[in-house]
């Protein structure tokens, strides 16, 4: 089958219902399969101005999120484009799941940079949701505990918005404010 028809495949199966139980479905058909994984990048990409298509984003959104927890190395051949969504994303089902995966699995060292950008950037924007916040905070430590020059960054920013943040942000901020103290002070 060529990646047209997998698209068309895995386009059909999406529609069906928004559902872990369906998704799963999605993520099992693709598997290893790098077409397949093309497949869904294609419709990642796809103009999101149609329901259809928007619907489509989404769901396939959290295709990606789960096969990224699974198998990041499946999704890596594929950030350059994923990357081109990532500062106005259609749904934010598309950037939560891009910094959750990241947040569990070492970021390529190529993409480290932009991570680190798209990372401050969502911690400082008052209309970022709390999830993609909290997986940022995440990613960016993970990142900082290769490039410590970082770290003082990093806190600086979680202090600025710490007062104003939610329940949830003040817990993942007081955990990472602790282990940034913690590494900055082993390298003293």
């Amino acid at each position: 089958m060529s990646v047209a028809e997998f698209k068309a495949v895995i386009s059909k199966q999406l529609l069906v219902e928004h559902s872990r139980a369906n998704t799963e479905i999605v993520q099992e058909y693709i598997g290893s399969d790098q077409n397949k994984m093309k497949a869904l990048v294609d419709i990642l990409l796809l103009d999101t101005t149609e329901e259809d298509n928007l619907k489509l984003h989404q769901r396939g959104a959290y295709a990606l999120n789960l096969i990224g927890e699974k198998n990041p190395e499946m999704v890596n051949p594929h950030l350059k484009q994923l990357f081109t969504l990532l500062p106005n994303p259609p749904h934010e089902a598309f950037s939560r799941g891009i910094m959750r995966i990241y947040a569990f699995h070492p970021v390529p060292r190529k993409w480290q940079g932009v991570m680190v950008d798209l990372g401050f950037t969502y911690l400082q924007d008052p209309k970022t949701p709390v999830a993609v916040k909290i997986f940022s905070m995440s990613v960016l430590l993970a990142i900082g505990r290769q490039e410590q020059d970082l770290l003082p960054e990093l806190e600086m920013t979680i202090n600025e918005y710490y007062e104003h943040g939610t329940v949830g942000y003040k817990s993942r901020a007081k955990r990472t404010l602790k282990e940034i103290r913690k590494i900055l002070n082993r390298q003293n």
